[in-house]
């Protein structure tokens, strides 16, 4: 028994436009917002006919498999669904375990990956015009009151320089605030939505010579710890932090290569507070009370935003409400009206390799 290909004719008739868990891989893996359901398809690839017979487990989840046998042709077709509640799991914790068909002689096994979370909501949206209203879908995980937090803010732009980093460990330099590195700090208060720091070509000598400068990005908190890292090709660098912890942060940016030596740049950075700019940046539609599994359609709204500018608008959804509340989740809406947006990172911490 195996499964069918995603172009396979009959997965297309039977799913069509998909959603990403039905997708008709061997694994099974996703977020649980009390309840998750996938659609499978399989084939008979034995030679004679077979009776398969399913057992399920992943700790912390029920698992419900329906039908429970598939008596299948040689060739055959079966399809089943598996349904998915939460009984126990630990919150934002990766659970392993694994689906397996069995006809007492051959086991077709099906790993299993289930996260119980809170909140589903896109991390990131990205915008270019100064007036707007976007749209998207959050799903709870759990019952009862909930409430939005919110701000936004323009970027604060600081000129710097930086010159070439002569290890080629970004990362250790950083650590150490070693030569070929500059560093750059922010408070973030039990106010703060979030926090992002960023570079782009266009802010940077390199780029204004007719070249490139080629920068990287690593944030940490007070205790060394990293938090988050950028290191691509070029100086288009990005590290988000969703709903960070009181703390003093440090933004290391390292001259990996810059153009004739040195670059003289620009970071932006937005630490934004909740109630910041709440006459441009609005967000509507989120309910008061929440229901496991339940959806709303969440809408951001900006307007006068000038013009070459960076904008950064937050939605932070907390369980409960008042000074009780907790963060579950947050949508960041970057709005960039420059005309030179080469970012858009949809997460929060924005990670790439280079060859070193």
């Amino acid at each position: 028994m195996g499964a069918l290909p995603p172009d396979d004719p009959s997965c297309q008739a039977l799913h069509g436009g998909m959603v990403p868990t039905d997708l008709n891989l061997a694994s099974l893996a996703g977020d649980v917002m009390g309840a998750l359901t996938f659609h499978r398809v399989v084939r008979n690839v034995g030679l004679a006919p077979a009776t398969y017979t399913v057992a399920a487990a992943v700790p912390g989840f029920d698992i419900a498999v329906t039908p429970s046998t598939l008596v299948l042709d040689k060739g055959g077709i079966g399809h089943y669904t598996v349904t998915v509640n939460l009984n126990g799991a630990a919150v934002d914790a990766w659970n392993e375990g694994a689906l397996t068909w069995s006809d007492g002689t051959h086991v077709v096994r099906s790993p299993m990956a289930l996260r119980y979370r809170l909140l589903a909501t896109p991390p990131a949206l990205w915008e270019t015009t100064p007036d707007g209203n976007e749209a998207f879908i959050v799903q709870y995980g759990f019952d009862g009151a909930t409430s939005v937090r919110q701000g936004g803010k323009n970027a604060t732009r600081t000129r710097s320089s930086v010159a070439k980093e002569p290890t080629g460990d970004g990362l250790a330099a950083c650590q150490a605030q070693g030569a070929g590195t500059v560093s750059f700090t922010f408070p973030v208060t039990s106010s703060t939505l979030a926090a992002r720091f960023a570079t782009y070509d266009a802010d940077t000598s390199g780029f204004k010579n007719g070249g490139t400068d080629d920068l990287d990005m690593y944030v940490f908190d007070s205790a060394n710890n990293l938090m988050g890292s950028s290191a691509g090709s070029t100086a288009d660098e990005m590290v988000s932090l969703p709903s960070p912890k009181p703390d003093t942060y440090r933004a290391c940016v390292v001259g990996f290569a810059p153009l004739g030596g040195e670059s003289h740049f620009t970071l932006s950075s937005w630490v934004v507070d909740a109630g910041e700019g709440a006459s441009q940046f609005r967000v509507s539609g989120a309910p008061d009370q929440a229901q496991m599994g339940g959806h709303a359609k969440v809408h951001a709204k900006w307007h006068d935003i000038a013009a070459d500018t960076r904008f950064m608008g937050v939605a932070q959804f907390m369980q409960g409400s008042g000074d009780g509340a907790m963060p579950v989740g947050a949508t960041l809406v970057g709005i960039d009206t420059t005309g030179t947006m080469g970012l858009s990172v949809a997460g929060a911490s924005h990670k790439r390799l280079k060859a070193r």
